[in-house]
């Protein structure tokens, strides 16, 4: 008697065993891209939201701006733990963003992580070379900004409204390019109102 795969007991062929183990290869492989592609499309707070108040228990790079400081600028807020190793091959593109329109757009950073993970924070920020203000122990205002995955970055209008985030297409330079431009066409509309 032959080994057919239809005799009981016998053994599928070599050709249909590899194809068994590639099913739970692919069901794999389908399962991290369906999650990538969600992280990738959880931008946060939606665009056309107002920003909340961006309150932290305190400031790395000087001291944090006042909301009333903030009002009628541009904004460029990312939300990092100094754990964060996708946070971290994110900044270069942050560090080359804010080194282009550090004169037209107010760069803020947030994260979680409270004052007992100040100095960890603090050599996040000197390894990754950022240097504008940075938010920690501001949990509270990165819930009010939607953020369930790090890194995230938002765009903020001058109107305070979100005009770009992480879900969006484009890249921040395209946001921040947006939001100048909204900017330009208010401040000529109110121009010619007077």
């Amino acid at each position: 008697m032959s080994d057919t795969p239809d005799s009981p007991g016998s053994s599928p062929p070599a050709s249909s065993r590899g194809i068994l183990w590639a099913i739970p290869a692919v069901l794999l492989a389908t399962l991290g891209l369906t999650y990538l592609l969600r992280v990738e499309a959880d931008g946060g707070l939606e665009i056309g939201k107002p920003i909340p108040e961006i309150v932290a228990e305190g400031w790395l790079n000087g001291t944090g701006p006042t909301m009333a400081e903030l009002k009628g600028k541009v904004l460029v807020i990312d939300a990092w733990a100094h754990w964060c190793s996708p946070c971290a091959r994110e900044a270069p593109n942050l560090v080359r963003a804010h080194e282009t329109y550090k004169d037209k757009v107010q760069f803020i950073g947030l994260t979680g992580e409270g004052k007992d993970s100040r100095d960890k924070s603090a050599a996040f920020l000197k390894r990754t070379h950022i240097t504008w203000p940075n938010g920690y122990g501001a949990a509270k205002t990165l819930a009010e900004f939607k953020a369930s995955v790090i890194p995230l970055v938002w765009v903020v209008g001058v109107d305070g409204t979100i005009v770009w985030n992480f879900g969006s297409s484009g890249t921040i330079e395209d946001g921040i390019e947006l939001a100048l431009q909204q900017a330009r066409i208010a401040a000529r509309n109110s121009a010619n109102e007077l």
